[in-house]
């Protein structure tokens, strides 16, 4: 499991774009606010996975919730 950047810091989809290709099996979202962050983070990845030849899904995503938005 690896913890990127928060997507919108502009990070983390470079992140996800490094770690994906490389194998990684479970991505950890900080900051987790709503579900629309939810969503962002598994098109991303889902757009990595068909560019490299990954199955969609085969990449799994656990959403860290750190504030009283994301509860």
């Amino acid at each position: 499991m690896v913890r990127i950047n928060d997507l919108d810091s502009g990070l983390g989809v470079r992140d996800l774009e490094a770690i994906i290709p490389a194998g990684v099996h479970v991505v950890r979202l900080p900051k987790t606010d709503c579900p629309q962050d939810v969503i962002d983070c598994e098109r991303e990845i889902a757009r990595i996975e068909r560019a490299h030849g990954i199955p969609v899904g085969a990449v799994g995503m656990m959403a860290a919730i750190e504030s009283g938005n994301g509860v």
